[in-house]
């Protein structure tokens, strides 16, 4: 998956490392492969417990809280 990918699902740019650190705190395996991501769901969500728009919240939250955090 390209970051270009979820940034148009997301709505907004975001930096590798802070995709990475949100997926890495929900137990999802992030790996960079030629400019792509693999990323791994945890077969302890298989029963999906976590949709894209639970990820886009907690990414947009964590902008908004960086933002904050900088005033």
């Amino acid at each position: 998956i390209s970051k270009e990918f979820i940034e148009k699902r997301i709505g907004i740019s975001i930096e590798k490392s802070e995709m990475e650190r949100i997926f890495r705190g929900l137990g999802f395996s992030f790996v960079e492969e030629n400019n792509n991501y693999a990323i791994t769901i945890p077969s302890f969500r298989a029963t999906k417990d976590i949709s894209l728009k639970e990820i886009n919240k907690l990414i947009l939250l964590s902008k908004e809280l960086n933002i904050v955090s900088k005033l």
